[in-house]
């Protein structure tokens, strides 16, 4: 079988649109036009077109990633998936993911950091709910390492993230007009959701309450 190119169309200072006598268009690259030096008026045999139609599906393929990155920041792993979900095949997908991460523009590490950053300070997750979102998005223990690294120490005075939720959530418990001892225990249990260690959340639950205290309630003992 052979296909007549009936068309070449400029669409982007890249891209153009090549057009077959028999209705299928495909969006390919400048350089693969070269490349392959095609012409109007052109008869290709299978072998040629079905190269021109993985390329065409990388274009799209290419596409859709940018489109996603756009949005915001991804791991390999979720944009695989996504692109996966989209019916495009494996192998070219792996291709444009290597491309991507060659051009700096999918980067696992630089995905961990800025996830980390975001969902502690200002999501307020703690650690071990962290490490298990970025387990989730495919980023290896190493890269995991180096982004819970990046958090460093509090300040001295400095109000950490499972204070900040304790005492928010605190003043909410309080409102209900609960014993300090029940207050405890459903703080303790909401920040370990969280995603918070056993022993942050004792000195922060411990700290806050120290400064309202119960006569006629003991806290639990942990």
């Amino acid at each position: 079988m052979t296909y007549l190119i009936n068309s070449i169309v400029k669409v982007t200072e890249k891209k153009a649109s090549v057009t077959f006598d028999n209705g299928e268009a495909l969006l390919l690259p400048i350089d693969v036009i070269f490349k392959f030096q095609l012409r109007k008026g052109d008869e290709l045999n299978e072998e040629t077109f079905q190269s021109l139609l993985i390329e065409s599906n990388k274009v799209r393929i290419m596409e859709a990633s940018l489109r996603y990155l756009a949005l915001r920041m991804h791991s390999a792993s979720e944009l695989y998936t996504k692109l996966l979900k989209k019916k495009y095949d494996k192998e070219l997908i792996k291709s444009v993911l290597t491309q991507l991460q060659e051009n700096s523009l999918l980067d696992d590490e630089r995905f961990a950091l800025q996830f980390t950053l975001e969902c502690y300070f200002h999501r307020k997750y703690g650690k071990t709910k962290l490490i298990a979102m970025l387990k989730q998005r495919g980023i290896k223990p190493p890269i995991i390492d180096k982004a819970l690294a990046s958090l460093g120490t509090p300040e001295e005075g400095e109000e950490t993230p499972v204070q900040f939720v304790a005492r928010k959530k605190i003043r909410q418990l309080k409102a209900r007009q609960l014993p300090n001892s029940e207050i405890f225990k459903k703080t303790a249990a909401y920040l370990m959701q969280r995603g918070f260690n056993f022993g942050e959340i004792k000195s922060a639950i411990n700290s806050i309450l120290s400064d309202q205290p119960d006569e006629s309630e003991e806290y639990p003992d942990f």
